[in-house]
């Protein structure tokens, strides 16, 4: 079974409702799919969890790094492709995360349904989307604002049928993210991602950049 980490954004209800609608389609044809708003943590939930045992200062801190390591460790790093929406504003997490898919060799399809064209115009190449985060991807389907949810699930489901699956490449600088992360997300409730949490504090904290005042 191929394993899609759907990487988009999921800041409104717009949003979130089409990510879930697209999930459920590319599940009906058998694929297993990591959708964050529904596999992950909503951040104000699991907060309040986190404030049960810690301040809220490190509670944020924690939820911050376990967040980060759920989507860069485990979902990335355990999915066969990546599919990611390079809808405008592109979401800085989305354009890190297919960033970390190239380089552990999964196979990063993209997709914009938009027709503003912030970076060129829409006849060129990349069709206004930025070029950087296009050269993550090994394939870009740019849809019409105005084609069916059935549509773009068909044309994604044929872009990943050319893809052959790869093997999981881990570089030295990623070993700890991907360590910690299988190691704290191998059950996802909540009372085990925070008792995993206090067993491997010290280390997790140091994954955190150093911050000059």
């Amino acid at each position: 079974m191929v394993t899609i980490y759907f990487a988009g954004s999921l800041f409104n209800t717009r949003e979130q409702f089409f990510n879930i609608k697209l999930t459920e389609l590319l599940e009906e044809e058998g694929y297993k799919v990591f959708l964050p708003q529904r596999d992950g943590f909503e951040f104000s939930n699991i907060l309040k969890e986190f404030q049960k045992h810690f301040s809220l200062e490190e509670s944020k801190k924690a939820v911050t790094i376990l967040i980060y390591l759920l989507d860069i460790g485990y979902f990335t790093y355990n999915s066969d492709v990546i599919l990611a929406n390079l809808d405008e504003p592109i979401d800085e997490g989305v354009v890190v995360e297919i960033t970390y898919g190239k380089f552990m060799g999964k196979n990063v399809l993209s997709y914009r349904t938009e027709v503003r064209t912030n970076y060129g115009c829409f006849e060129d190449y990349f069709k206004g989307l930025h070029s950087f985060p296009a050269f993550q991807s090994d394939k870009i389907i740019f849809f019409n604002p105005n084609d069916s949810l059935e549509s773009i699930k068909e044309k994604i489901v044929s872009a990943i049928k050319t893809f052959d699956k790869k093997e999981n490449k881990i570089i030295k600088e990623y070993e700890k993210i991907v360590y910690y992360a299988n190691l704290i997300f191998k059950n996802r409730d909540v009372n085990s991602v925070i008792e995993n949490y206090k067993k491997y504090k010290e280390e997790l904290l140091k994954l955190f950049p150093e911050k000059i005042q």
